[in-house]
């Protein structure tokens, strides 16, 4: 139960000096009387700073003790690749707030001040450097266990091309696919182009075009390659686009008109059939024929059910 009188701290004395604070006044000795209740007491195997002292004064009653700092998780050593990155943690348990700082070769680096470190890009001469963190509190401080960083080496080939694009040949309104072939140290990055002009999201080893339109015929295309070590350019592939043909089937296949008069004329129907193209109704005319003999329907002309006849 805590009591109304000021806050008396008692710490036992010669061996362990004994101390009476009430009220801003310190009694030193044995032979003192302390009039009042004694609200708690605490014992200490050393000599408080003064800033301990107040920190205990300000330390409610009843409250649970402060514990230092304790490395849960160990730093562990790190190996990368000149050029790459390492990153460093620590837990660590201990009363709140607790404060870190990352230490490089025992030198504390600048703003290292959380749970992890991420080095700037590595190089060779941080092989076997040595990363340590300080954990603090209000009661104390503890270092981790050192973790080593490993720096290796690799030798960075630049890129080559090992099979060039090829030129293709399509009917306007079909696609093309274009393909390039490359050897390096990865990732490798592709970039391609068209006429020189780099085609936006082209980034893969292939490429197909959109529909073409004549106005794609002869167009050149390219791929770039490249990686950390440099660069290359394929060879260009030619795109030629050919305007659409079609093959036509008649039906029927043969005409019979019977006996005309000399000049005279007569008319059949007949249908001309593409797999890319509408079918098309057509006539077929005879200009000419033989008096009393059946029509070879030769010569004939044909046109579109729309075109005035000739």
């Amino acid at each position: 139960m805590r009591h109304s009188v000021p806050r008396q701290t008692l710490i036992l004395s010669e061996a362990v000096s004994t101390h009476f604070a009430s009220a801003g006044r310190t009694v030193v000795g044995f032979a003192r009387v302390l009039n009042g209740t004694i609200d708690e007491l605490r014992l200490y195997n050393q000599a408080l700073t003064q800033s301990q002292i107040q920190s205990e004064m300000n330390t409610p009653i009843g409250a649970a003790a402060a514990v230092r700092p304790s490395i849960a998780t160990q730093p562990q050593s790190q190996s990368v690749t000149a050029g790459q990155t390492a990153t460093f943690s620590v837990t660590a348990t201990g009363t709140a707030p607790l404060a870190y700082q990352w230490q490089k070769n025992g030198v504390a680096i600048s703003v290292a001040t959380s749970t992890s470190y991420t080095t700037p890009a590595t190089t060779t001469s941080d092989n076997g450097t040595q990363f340590t963190v300080a954990v603090s509190n209000s009661q104390g401080s503890v270092t981790s266990n050192a973790a080593t960083l490993s720096v290796g080496t690799t030798t960075l080939v630049a890129p080559a091309i090992t099979t060039q694009p090829s030129s293709k040949s399509i009917l306007v309104g079909q696609t093309a696919a274009f393909q390039v072939g490359a050897s390096g140290t990865g990732p490798l990055s592709y970039q391609w182009r068209k006429n020189g002009t780099a085609i936006s999201g082209a980034t893969a080893a292939s490429y197909t075009t959109p529909a073409a339109t004549t106005t794609d015929n002869g167009a050149q295309f390219t791929a770039v390659v490249s990686n950390t070590a440099g660069s290359v350019t394929s060879s260009a592939a030619t795109l030629t686009v050919n305007a659409a043909t079609a093959s036509l089937t008649v039906s029927p296949t043969s005409l019979s008109f019977g006996n005309i008069d000399t000049n005279g004329s007569s008319t059949l129907g007949v249908t001309l059939k593409t797999p890319a193209l509408p079918t098309f109704p057509f006539r077929a005319s005879v200009l000419r024929a033989r008096a009393s003999a059946p029509a070879t329907c030769l010569p004939a002309r044909f046109w579109l059910p729309d075109n005035p006849q000739p």
